[in-house]
């Protein structure tokens, strides 16, 4: 079995050594469940490399990927490695040089060395976030700016992982919560659709044969049927405008405020999604509040977090 060499971060400590593992793959599935963040990673034997299995100092671009943007949870582990890496005691364009060469997918690689050739220029690193705001908020940037003028830049991103970590889990929860009605409404409108697409024009034929007179309500859903069959192209627009429509509008200002009121007019829906909001407004201001902002700051920052 090939042996690998490692060196890597547990904690706040820098952690060297070897181990034996199958592929490149299973040593860093390994490392991770050791609780090692790695930063490089060399097959005994072989050429030095790094997790993401590229020569150190060269970028493979081109290659396969599932998808080309930087999504949020990646944002989230990025925050995580740079607050251990600082945390440990490394310069902060060093430590996004390591995260840079680790980095599996090229739409990362691309931002991180962009942060870092920001960062090696002069720039500060919530200069070089504001740069990207599609990834990176105003309550990070604040977080950042915070611990950058406190000097306690490390420990702001510790807790600024930390609690994305929490909302990425809380958000999970309520996803998961809501699977379960969203596949039942799902299944009884695909019911509803074969039953007057299909069901009910067979009866119609079977009816008119029969040559008798029908009671309003079976005429009524005789007629509901022959329009499934006859504009199902126009039912199927429809539908999709509608729950497109929305979205498009809820990515307005005025739009998406009006789609959170109506959120919280809802019945049932209502008071829960209330409760999700208080909690994350809550876990965010007193993050912002413990880590040294001021009150004013905070609650601006908190608003978009």
């Amino acid at each position: 079995m090939p042996k690998f060499s490692y060196q890597g971060v547990q904690g706040e400590q820098r952690r060297d050594g070897e181990l034996e593992a199958a592929d490149r793959r299973a040593a860093l599935h390994s490392l991770r469940a050791m609780g090692v963040v790695p930063l490089a990673l060399n097959e005994v034997g072989g050429a030095a490399d790094l997790p993401g299995g590229q020569a150190a100092g060269k970028r493979t671009k081109g290659g396969f990927s599932l998808s080309r943007s930087v999504g949020s949870k990646e944002i989230t582990s990025m925050t995580r490695q740079l607050a251990t890496l600082m945390s440990a005691g490394f310069p902060l364009a060093r430590a996004l040089s390591f995260i840079k060469r680790q980095a599996d997918k090229e739409a990362l690689y691309d931002l991180v060395d962009g942060l870092d050739a920001k960062v090696r220029s002069g720039a500060s690193l919530s200069e070089a976030l504001a740069e990207h705001p599609q990834f990176f908020n105003p309550l990070y940037r604040s977080m950042v700016g915070a611990g950058e003028a406190g000097g306690i830049l490390g420990l702001l991103l510790e807790r600024l992982a930390s609690m994305r970590e929490a909302d990425e889990t809380l958000v999970a929860k309520v996803k998961g919560a809501l699977t379960y009605p969203a596949l039942m409404a799902l299944a009884m409108v695909g019911s509803l659709v074969v039953l007057f697409a299909y069901v009910v024009p067979q009866f119609s034929l079977m009816f008119e044969e029969m040559g008798q007179a029908l009671p309003t309500p079976t005429r009524i859903m005789m007629d509901i049927g022959a329009l499934f069959q006859n504009y199902w192209w126009a039912i199927a627009g429809g539908i999709g405008a509608l729950f497109l429509g929305p979205m498009l509008w809820g990515r307005t200002p005025g739009g998406r405020s009006a789609l959170d009121r109506f959120k919280l007019r809802l019945p049932l829906l209502g008071g829960f999604v209330m409760q999700v909001a208080m909690a994350r407004l809550c876990r965010t201001l007193g993050t912002l509040l413990e880590s040294g902002v001021n009150l004013t700051a905070a609650l601006e920052s908190s608003r978009g977090g």
